[in-house]
């Protein structure tokens, strides 16, 4: 599902293994040039065997550079810009990027020729300028992908798209690796790393596709771009729309699965039972054949089973506890199967409670501590643990902080929402030291682990809680060292939260209003809060319009004193097109 292919390979050989310069030998005319030119090859040859890559990458230009006179064919210079890209991708941190860079801007021409017209007509004209390509480099986009080499695929795709402005192969693998690098919560993530700019460029690749006539490139793109925007929530609408102009049954197995799992979150139930229909299928197909008995889904169908349980709501259609039953059976002999069964079962009983308030929180446990899974039960202590929180928060009385072993137990189920009851009791205590370990925990899983969106909601329980103890503490004596870790790892939790939660039942609006009034967070321009605003003004409901127009004129204010140009510019807008309605 990870692939980073557009579509069917062209055909040329893969370049995925080590580098071969078989052609060049061949071309350069004369003993002594072939002698110097097989020498220089050499050098090459050990330096990627010493894995000198820099060094590597330097040769191959200055070799380069010595045959810019020479009559050589198109493929032997590919054989050069090919194998130095290959140095990039292997590299462990990409420093030959300044070298392949040269190389190309300066010889991608001879290795892809351009110099041809459309006197031929416009489908000739096509297929010479998809000729004028770099698709060899997909190969290397590949062997990036499989070695998890997902930042100098990124670096190389990225100086695809400048050298081939007009090939969609470079913006495709720019989004792709972006989109890996983001989901897998990787550190000092690049600008490119964001919903909005990957969603951009598999458009750009959409488009570019559309122009060469490439139906399966261009369609892979819009179901990638699709996908993105609506998983992260940073366009649902505009991921939903995109996606329900693919033809999911005409897609490759690999494609369906990504239609699938991006249209589980999806907010129209329709949509994940369309999600829940293309697993069927492909069930089916993998199970006709099956020697097993009872047959079983394979690993990749088995995921997408699971992440269609993860994301349904607790209020479903008839329809959608039809399809989700079909794939309990297609799941086949798996130790949770009655789990899952009792699961839905559960949910219209527990979708009664959803709007309980936080001291309430206990209610529900009793019902999934009937879930016959493990898992139900963690959540049951963790609802328990909750009411027993916010009941002594209410009458302002500590209470003691919940046993390490059951807080470990519903960590090994739900990984935030074990460290967030620890980090909730250390406030409630004021217990500074307890608080920086928590958060520096909390900081840590988010830094590591793959979450779906669903499993960050935990963490908005902290917020009105953290906020109110920063602003007790700000200026109170004691440990500065403690009380700058309890800051950084806010703002780190914070900045990593926001950008894929799901929206906290006090809503987006309430959350900016809280962040406005914490300093620690990008004090004296508050870009959390403006983060956080971003996100109510798409998909937030604001039942205070008072409080709506207090955040949005709070952050205009601060944008006229401290933000850059085109910070200020896009808050007036906003405040033009939301302010001036009201």
């Amino acid at each position: 599902m990870n692939s980073t292919a557009p579509e069917a390979s062209s055909g040329a050989p893969s370049v995925a293994q080590k580098p071969t310069f078989d052609t060049l030998l061949n071309e350069v005319d004369g003993i002594f040039a072939n002698a110097r030119i097989a020498f220089a090859l050499t050098m090459v040859d050990r330096a990627i065997e010493h894995q000198e890559w820099p060094q590597a990458a330097e040769l191959i230009l200055g070799l380069a550079d010595k045959l810019e006179r020479r009559d050589i064919p198109p493929t032997a210079w590919r054989e050069l810009i090919l194998a130095s890209a290959w140095c990039g991708i292997s590299a462990p941190v990409s420093g030959v990027i300044p070298a392949i860079e040269s190389l190309m801007e300066r010889y991608a021409t001879r290795a892809w020729p351009t110099d041809f017209s459309n006197a031929q007509g416009e489908a000739t004209f096509l297929r010479n300028k998809r000729r004028a390509m770099p698709w060899e480099l997909a190969d290397l986009f590949e062997l990036a992908e499989q070695q998890e080499k997902h930042l100098n695929g990124l670096k190389l795709a990225q100086l695809i798209c400048t050298v081939f402005p007009e090939s969609p192969l470079g913006y495709y693998a720019c989004a792709h690796f972006a989109d890996r690098m983001l989901h897998l919560g990787e550190r000092n993530l690049p600008s490119v790393c964001t919903p909005q700019f990957i969603g951009q460029n598999f458009g750009r690749a959409e488009e570019l596709a559309k122009l060469l006539e490439m139906g399966a490139f261009a369609q892979r793109a819009r179901l990638r771009g699709g996908a993105i925007l609506l998983r992260s929530g940073e366009a649902p609408e505009r991921g939903r729309e995109l996606l329900r102009e693919v033809d999911a049954p005409a897609l490759s197995r690999a494609d369906r699965l990504w239609y699938a799992v991006a249209m589980a979150h999806s907010s129209f139930w329709l949509d994940r039972v369309r999600a829940a229909d293309q697993v069927i299928a492909l069930s089916a197909r993998t199970t006709r054949g099956a020697t097993q008995t009872p047959p079983r889904q394979d690993a990749d169908l088995e995921l997408a089973t699971r992440h269609l349980f993860e994301q349904a709501p607790l209020q479903l259609q008839p329809i959608e506890v039809d399809r989700l039953e079909e794939l309990i059976d297609l799941l086949g002999p798996v130790e949770d199967a009655a789990h899952l069964a009792k699961n839905l079962e559960l949910r219209t009983q527990l979708h009664a409670l959803t709007d309980l308030p936080l001291t309430r929180a206990g209610e529900p446990a009793d019902k999934m501590a009937l879930n016959s899974g493990p898992a139900g039960q963690a959540a049951a202590d963790f609802c328990q643990i909750l009411e027993y929180y916010f009941a002594a928060q209410a009458a302002g009385k500590p209470i003691p902080s919940p046993h390490p072993d059951d807080l470990s137990r519903i960590e090994s189920y739900f990984p935030l929402a074990g460290t967030t009851l620890s980090a909730l009791f250390a406030i409630l205590s004021e217990d500074a030291s307890k608080l920086a370990t928590a958060l520096g925990s909390l900081e840590g899983k988010l830094r590591i682990t793959q979450l779906q969106p669903a499993a960050l909601k935990p963490i908005g329980l902290i917020w009105p809680s953290l906020f109110a103890y920063l602003a007790a503490h700000r200026d109170a004596e004691g440990d500065a060292t403690t009380t700058h870790r309890i800051a950084a790892s806010t703002r780190e939790i914070f900045d990593r939260w926001i950008v894929r939660a799901p929206q906290p039942s006090y809503g987006w609006w309430t959350l900016s209003a809280q962040v406005l009034s914490c300093k620690e967070l990008d004090d004296p321009w508050p870009e959390a809060a403006a983060r956080s605003t971003r996100r109510a003004l798409k998909n937030g409901i604001s039942g205070n319009p008072d409080l709506k127009s207090q955040v949005l004129t709070t952050l205009i204010d601060r944008a006229v004193q401290h933000a850059d140009d085109e910070v200020l510019r896009e808050w007036l807008e906003i405040g033009e097109a939301h302010l001036l309605e009201a």
